[in-house]
C-alpha cells in the first residue's frame, strides 16, 4: 500500500527504510529514509479532520506567507509529489510527506516549566510573524 503513495513523490519503498514514528495520537506516521534524505510520511485521520484539503490548502497558504516575508524561519510543509498535489488520496485515506528535522522531537505531555516555556515561546514567534497574514485565504473546515 505505501509503495504506491511513495512511487507518487518518486521514492521507490524497496529502496527505502521504513518505521512507523512517533505515538500516532491522530494520525498514523511512518518515517522514510530513502538513503539520501529522511522524510516523515502521514496518514491523516480524516474521522478526526474531516476536510484535510482545507487544512492542506491553509498550511500551503501560510507556507506561502512565511516564505515571501520570512524565508529562515523554519515551517515544515507538506512536499509536492510529482504532479504537484501536498495531500494525496489513495483508497483508505488521505497522505502527505514532509522533510523530517533531524534532531526533532514531540512532546505529547509537558513535563516540566522548561518545556511550556518554550512551546509558548515558539508559539508567540509564530503567531508574531503571521500578525500581517490576511485571514481571509483561510478555509474553515
Amino acid at each position: 500500500m505505501l509503495a504506491e503513495i511513495l512511487n507518487q513523490f518518486g521514492l521507490i519503498e524497496e529502496r527505502c527504510t521504513i518505521k512507523s514514528f512517533g505515538s500516532g495520537l491522530i494520525n498514523h506516521t511512518w518515517l522514510i529514509d530513502s538513503g539520501e534524505k529522511k522524510y516523515i510520511l502521514q496518514k491523516i485521520n480524516h474521522h478526526v479532520f474531516t476536510e484535510p484539503e482545507i487544512i492542506d490548502k491553509n498550511i500551503s497558504s501560510i507556507k506561502l506567507f512565511l516564505n515571501k516575508f520570512y524565508p529562515n524561519y523554519l515551517f515544515i510543509s507538506s512536499i509536492p509529489s510529482l504532479k504537484g498535489e501536498t495531500l494525496i488520496k489513495h483508497n483508505d485515506g488521505y497522505y502527505r510527506l514532509t522533510e523530517f528535522v533531524e534532531g526533532s522531537i514531540t512532546i505529547t505531555t509537558v513535563d516540566s516549566e522548561e518545556e511550556a516555556y518554550e512551546a509558548a515561546k515558539q508559539f508567540g514567534k509564530f503567531s508574531y510573524l503571521l500578525a500581517d497574514f490576511n485571514l481571509q485565504n483561510l478555509g474553515v473546515p
